[in-house]
Order: C-alpha cells, then sequence, then structure tokens
C-alpha cells in the first residue's frame, strides 16, 4: 500500500473508535482511492502523484473519521433500557414491601443475586454477541431447545403429574423457559431461509412450530401457548415484511387453518389433565369447586374488587395465605393491588404498557430483516407473558405464568434479561453496515441499488439475491464522471467484499 495512502486511513481509522469495522472501511476507502487514482494516471499523471492527488481528494482526514464514526459507532437505545431498569426496580421494592408484610426476606436477598448475574449478562450479550452469527447456527440452536424440553419432560421434576422443573448444578430450573430463547433465535433463521420457498418451505415452519409446542404444552401450558403465539409471530412479521415474495391471501389461509388445528390440540391438552380441567371449570364457576380452585379464583377476585386506590396494607386471612404463598411468584400484582393500591398497580401497567411499546418500536428501526424480527419475537414474548401474568392477578385468565423482570424468578429472570441484552444488541449494531461507502464532502448523494444495477450488466446466480439490501453511496458529481459499466462493476466489488455476504457468482451477460 502506498505510504500517502497508509498515513491517510490511519488518521481517518483514529476517529473511529469501534474497531471492527476498521477492515471493511479501510478496504473501501481504499478502493475509492484506487478508483481515483487509476483515472489520474490516465491523465498523464505518475503512480507517486495519483496517489497524493487521490489522497487529497478524499478530504480532510479527521473530518472524514469523524463522519464515519458517527455512522457506525454503537447505538444505546436508552429508552427501553431505563424502563428495563424501571420494572426491575418496581420488582425488588415490592419485594421489599413483602418483606415488612411477611418478615421473610428471602425473595428480597436472593433476587438481589439474579439481578446483579442479569446485568452482567444483559451487558455481556449486548457488546459481545453478533446476531448476525446466531443466525448461521439456527439449527444448533433449535437442537439446543429440543434437549430442554426432552430433558425436562424425562428427567423432571414431576408436580400435579406433569413435569416441568429441572435440576441443573442442583438448582431447579423450568425447562420450558430455558427452552424458549434457543427456539426464537432458530425460528428466525429458518423462517428467513424458508419462507419463499413456497408451501414445502411454509410446511417445514410449521412443523419447527408444532413440535416444541406439544412438548411444551404438556409440561406447562401458558409457556406451551406462548411459544406457538410469538413462533407465529416471527412468521407473521416476516409475511408482512418486503422480503415476502409469495402470495399473502393463500399464506393467510392456511395460517388460520392451521392456527384452528392448534387450537383444538391445546384444547385437548387441556382436558387431558385433570387439574388443568378443573381450573377451567372454577375459572367459569366457582362454586363448582368451593375448596379447592374455586377458593384461589374467588380470592383473587375479591382481592381485586377490595382493592383501595392506595393501598390499605392490611389482608384478611384468605387473602394474606394467597399473598404469603404465592405473592412474589404467581400473584405478583395482586399483591401490588392490594397492598399498595390501584394507583400504584395502574403506574406499574403503564410502565409495562410503555416498555412493550418502545421494544416495538425499536425493533423497526432496524434495516436488516433478521434483526428485526428478531427484536419483534423478544418483544412478542414478553407482551404475551406480561398479559397472561396480569391477566390472572386481575382473575380474568385461568393459566398463569410468572411476571417478566418483576416477578421473583430465578431461571426465568435470567432468560428474560438474555434475551433484552439481545434485544438491546441488535439495536446497537442497526447503523453499523460494512456494505456503505460514503464520500466526504457531500450533500447530495447518488444511491445506486446494487441488485438492480448488477443486474443490467450480469447475470446474478445466488439463489437469495432478494434478501439483499447492500448500497453504494458515492459523490454525485463523482458518479456523473463514470459510466453505468464501472459504477455497476464497483458495487460488484463492494458485493464482493462484504463480510454479509458468503458467496456470489455471476456471469457476463451477452451484450457487454
Amino acid at each position: 500500500m502506498n505510504h500517502c495512502v497508509d498515513a491517510f486511513l490511519k488518521e481517518v481509522l483514529g476517529q473511529v473508535k469501534y474497531k471492527k469495522m476498521h477492515p471493511y472501511l479501510a478496504q473501501e476507502l481504499n478502493d475509492h482511492i484506487e478508483c481515483i487514482k487509476e483515472d489520474l494516471m490516465e491523465e498523464g499523471f505518475s503512480e507517486e502523484e495519483a496517489y497524493k492527488k487521490a489522497v487529497a481528494h478524499m478530504g480532510a482526514p479527521d473530518e472524514i473519521g469523524e463522519g464515519l464514526h458517527k455512522l457506525h459507532k454503537p447505538r444505546m437505545e436508552w429508552s427501553v433500557l431505563l424502563l428495563l431498569l424501571g420494572l426491575v426496580g418496581i420488582g425488588l421494592g415490592t419485594m421489599i414491601a413483602y418483606g415488612e408484610v411477611s418478615g421473610e426476606i428471602y425473595y428480597y436477598s436472593k433476587q438481589m443475586i439474579w439481578i446483579l448475574c442479569g446485568l452482567m449478562m444483559l451487558l455481556q450479550i449486548r457488546c459481545f454477541v453478533s446476531y448476525k452469527v446466531l443466525e448461521k447456527y439456527s439449527s444448533l440452536f433449535y437442537l439446543i431447545g429440543i434437549g430442554f424440553l426432552l430433558a425436562t419432560y424425562h428427567y423432571g421434576i414431576q408436580v400435579n403429574g406433569v413435569r416441568r422443573w429441572i435440576a441443573i448444578g442442583g438448582v431447579a430450573v423450568q425447562g420450558p423457559v430455558l427452552a424458549t430463547p434457543p427456539f426464537i433465535i432458530a425460528y428466525t433463521g429458518y423462517v428467513k431461509k424458508w419462507i419463499n420457498k413456497g408451501a414445502l418451505g411454509q410446511a417445514l415452519l410449521a412443523l419447527l412450530t408444532v413440535v416444541p409446542t406439544l412438548i411444551c404444552v404438556r409440561m406447562q401450558i401458558v409457556q406451551g401457548i406462548c411459544l406457538f403465539i410469538t413462533l407465529g409471530a416471527i412468521f407473521i412479521f416476516y409475511l408482512m415484511s418486503d422480503s415476502f415474495k409469495g402470495n399473502r391471501k393463500k399464506v393467510w389461509a392456511w395460517i388460520l387453518a392451521f392456527s384452528g388445528m392448534m387450537m383444538g390440540t391445546l384444547i385437548a391438552a387441556i382436558v387431558m389433565v385433570p387439574y388443568r380441567l378443573e381450573r377451567i371449570k372454577a375459572w367459569f364457576n366457582p362454586a363448582l369447586a368451593p375448596n379447592d380452585e374455586g377458593y384461589f379464583i374467588n380470592k383473587i377476585r375479591n382481592i381485586c374488587s377490595n382493592a383501595s386506590l392506595f393501598g390499605k396494607g392490611e389482608f384478611t386471612d384468605a387473602e394474606e395465605f394467597i399473598i404469603q404463598q404465592y405473592g412474589m411468584t404467581d400473584y405478583t400484582y395482586n399483591f401490588i393491588l392490594a397492598y399498595m393500591g390501584k394507583a400504584t398497580a395502574f403506574i406499574v401497567a403503564l410502565v409495562v404498557g410503555c416498555f412493550i411499546i418502545r421494544c416495538f418500536k425499536s425493533a423497526y428501526k432496524v434495516s436488516d430483516q433478521y434483526g428485526r424480527t428478531l427484536m419483534l419475537g423478544i418483544s412478542s414474548l414478553l407482551a404475551i407473558r406480561f398479559i397472561f401474568s396480569m391477566g390472572l392477578s386481575l382473575g380474568v385468565l385461568p393459566f398463569h405464568c410468572t411476571m417478566p423482570l418483576i416477578s421473583y424468578s430465578g431461571s426465568a429472570f435470567l432468560c428474560d434479561m438474555a434475551m433484552m441484552g439481545l434485544l438491546l444488541g441488535v439495536y446497537r449494531r442497526k447503523d453499523i453496515c460494512p456494505a456503505k461507502l460514503v464520500q466526504k464532502e457531500t450533500l447530495c448523494y447518488e444511491t445506486i441499488s446494487l441488485l438492480s444495477e448488477l443486474k443490467r450488466y450480469f447475470l446474478v446466480e445466488d439463489d437469495e439475491e432478494e434478501d439483499f439490501e447492500l448500497e453504494l453511496k458515492i459523490d454525485k458529481d463523482y458518479a456523473l464522471q463514470k459510466s453505468d459499466r464501472e459504477l455497476a462493476e464497483m458495487a460488484l466489488d463492494i458485493l464482493k467484499n462484504s463480510n454479509e455476504v458468503e458467496h456470489v457468482e455471476v456471469k457476463f451477460k451477452e451484450n457487454v
């Protein structure tokens, strides 16, 4: 490399703090300098003179570096992070209040440990795990999820005739909960790969949805329903995106038929397990089981109806029994209603709503289809779990799950924090795209779609060509000096050198 170019690149890259982008930016800048140098040599300049003029043409390296740093620096979604910390703080505050009522500090002390572990996990995943790497290992993550479910199903701790807990290293964890994040990662990659493969690909995606759902509902009905809805949401998000090239009406009809079949399967899973059927009956009519499931449902509804606006700080014997037994796990929102009042419960619901909305909005700021859908899948799972946990506490849903980020739950809390780390990690890289070249001192850009230009001159033989959303951005005046063929060749060079593309083959058209 010419010493002038080398010094220029070092000064430019010294301004870009995200070092993982340095190789790509150096390649892009060097290619651009080479193009200018070749033109200058055709005008009669020597190679050394051409390099010097080409570097001078690029502009001030500190200004270019500052602009590239702003373009490619990692992003933090502060609103999501602050709302996340707010929910964790609400959960911790609720456990402190619970300790004052019950005299039990177990939940508070243990949750502090889970919070510290969860925050470290979140930061590690956000900073060091690339979602693009996860996409390559979709099959491995799917097998990990299946492994968690099968291990729990065969070797888990049996409670009420079902197994949903498994001991790992002496600690009991919920197998279906641990399996859910790997399934989300795997299914997002599978949908991207197979959704445009016609009926065969869509049938395969349906099978990949059915298998974990059926295993999961056998152990934990709510987690199975959450998993099914989340995987279905991931499919629908891809279906409604520009990446889908098929007949949407036909696929929607197929989705409705498939959903009806799965609803029948879920109903069968409820009927076949006696205690679930008893809970459904008691939910419709608590008088049918006044001493068992109906007792709990009556008391839950009474807690909601008798709650004061700002909390009364005391309970009846029956209320105290429910709160002390399940107040920090399944009925956390009930405790907030009864002890802190409807106003506090409303504020908690408002924070939850803002958190979910911000998660969805943040996802739509990500241009990469895989990353965006992964964020939407995580957001959907959290939203569904909040609905179920709060629905049970309000007496409007028969089945329960722990309240994400607020209820006491070791394995579930760590899974939630890991997924939030992944969500924030995707957003962190939303503006990092090594397949863009930006020319300095440019107010107007000539934006060229790589594929549309390449197809004018080359036969592109990559089966996944519709997934490319790369752009070449160059100085408008410079673009006007180049022929369309030269611009297409520049686009092809960037496409070949991009780490987003594993392989591409082209053939010249006969008229070129």
